[in-house]
């Protein structure tokens, strides 16, 4: 099973992964943590970490400057949003599939991007400028 299937199922069990320095965290409704479960998040460590990481830092982006998550940004909120994303690609904490799936949901959300047709085309844009 690929580590993103195996992720996503337990996440539909009801397991929340957390990291807490170099440890992985589980927490689960009881009686859904079974030694097999256990044994094969053992196996998948590094990927599920590197997947919750990833999740971290784009939830981290949406809610740049404490702003919680909302159906539509507005030019201030995007821009601070695109700053933080750009920021931590800089800074190397997410590459760049990771930043183009923060912009995606950036540009899903802007105000100015709710037609579907703009979007692609501002993407796009966005895209070359930020590389």
């Amino acid at each position: 099973m690929k580590t993103d299937d195996l992720y996503n199922t337990l996440k539909q069990q009801g397991i929340d992964f957390q990291i807490e320095g170099a440890q992985l965290k589980l927490k689960a409704p009881k009686g859904v943590l079974s030694t097999e479960i256990l044994e094969t998040v053992r196996e998948h460590k590094p990927a599920i970490m590197n997947l919750v990481s990833r999740e971290v830092v784009i939830q981290r982006v949406v809610t740049s400057k404490g702003w919680p998550p909302c159906e539509w940004l507005n030019d201030e909120e995007f821009t601070a949003r695109y700053m933080a994303l750009m920021s931590a690609w800089r800074e190397r904490r997410i590459d760049t599939d990771m930043k183009d799936e923060g912009l995606e949901f950036l540009l899903r959300h802007w105000q100015k991007t709710a037609e579907p047709e703009n979007t692609a085309e501002t993407f796009k844009s966005i895209k070359r400028f930020a590389q």
